[in-house]
């Protein structure tokens, strides 16, 4: 929501700005719709960084993956504002087109330093007092569970890895290997992240996304399922009943 709002705000600064610099520096709107190269130099030049914004894409999914790809289209652009700035200032320098082209990188510019925020990894470390239990009912108790990851947002996923220590047990959680179509779901349409924790005894955790509730459950045979914050077995099976289904779509 955030970078939707900011986004809304950036393309009315950039129309604002535009306006305002056009009259103030006397600057002549182009004859028709779409940008005028100032020559066949720049116009070949944009071509070809255009023709490279198509290509590039290609390498940064199915060699790099996704997740990053908004650093592109974003920097791309940046990058023919530079360059379109330059052959303005070059070659019709008292058009002083130029001076708009730069508050365009401006916007650009801005939008790609919030993504970047945005997409700053967090630090999670968080303890909970948890409540674990068996099918069986061999199992029935509160245990400490402590949770260590590096949470990352992205624009079309939110990424994540790390330890969860659950009664002297540790266990590796990762978002790696899953599928991307589940990432999205999970940022778009879920209510929870679910993902998959390997150690002795393997399983499946669900966090919710303030990070103040998680339910699980590891093992093959007699399962061991653990819900926090709970602090009786009514409250982690309904914590876990909660979670769980909140990934149903």
């Amino acid at each position: 929501m955030f970078l939707i709002i900011f986004f809304i705000f950036l393309i009315i600064f950039d129309i604002t700005a535009q306006r305002i610099l056009t009259k103030k520096f006397q600057i002549e709107k182009g004859k028709n719709f779409f940008y005028e190269h100032v020559n066949d130099k720049h116009k070949l030049g944009e071509r070809f960084l255009l023709i490279a914004m198509i290509a590039i894409p290609f390498i940064f999914v199915f060699m790099l993956g996704y997740e990053s790809i908004e650093y592109y289209f974003l920097g791309v652009p940046c990058i023919i504002l530079i360059y379109r700035t330059y052959m303005e200032w070059k070659y019709e320098r008292e058009s002083k087109m130029y001076v708009r082209t730069i508050f365009h990188f401006v916007t650009a510019f801005l939008l790609f330093i919030s993504i970047t925020v945005y997409t700053a990894p967090e630090e999670i470390n968080k303890t909970y007092q948890a409540y674990a239990f068996s099918a069986d009912r061999s199992i029935s108790e509160v245990i400490e569970l402590t949770l260590e990851v590096e949470f990352q947002k992205h624009v079309f996923a939110d990424l994540m890895h790390g330890t969860v220590y659950m009664d002297g047990e540790d266990y590796f959680l990762t978002s790696f290997g899953k599928e991307r179509s589940d990432l999205m779901k999970d940022k778009f349409k879920r209510d929870s992240y679910n993902y998959m924790i390997y150690g002795d005894h393997p399983g499946e955790l669900w966090i919710s996304k303030d990070f103040n509730e998680m339910a699980g459950q590891t093992g093959t045979y007699n399962e061991l399922y653990f819900a926090a914050p709970a602090g009786s077995r009514e409250e982690a099976e309904n914590l876990f009943k909660k979670l769980s289904e909140s990934q149903s779509d």
